[in-house]
């Protein structure tokens, strides 16, 4: 991505917070008004760290698109183009 930028999170200021990294699946859905992102994770063998990973994928000949009313409200046509997952 040419214009990512990278946001680290202190967990020292997020003692009760969590992160969703939305995907692409996400970015098609609202047109790419939210971005799919880049993301790592820093390795730190002297505090243990959860994780909670969950993928969904829609049926493979399900095409995936944003709905016709987030383009009317958006006022532009679709930026991300329509797919599958065939």
């Amino acid at each position: 991505m040419a214009n990512a930028c990278l946001f680290p999170l202190d967990p020292k200021h997020l003692i009760d917070a969590f992160v969703i990294n939305i995907g692409d699946t996400f970015m098609a859905l609202t047109n790419g008004l939210y971005r799919s992102c880049l993301h790592r994770v820093l390795v730190n063998d002297k505090k243990n760290r959860k994780s909670l990973a969950f993928f969904i994928k829609p049926k493979s000949d399900k095409i995936v698109s944003p709905p016709e009313e987030l383009l009317v409200d958006m006022k532009i046509k679709g930026i991300i183009l329509d797919f599958t997952w065939a």
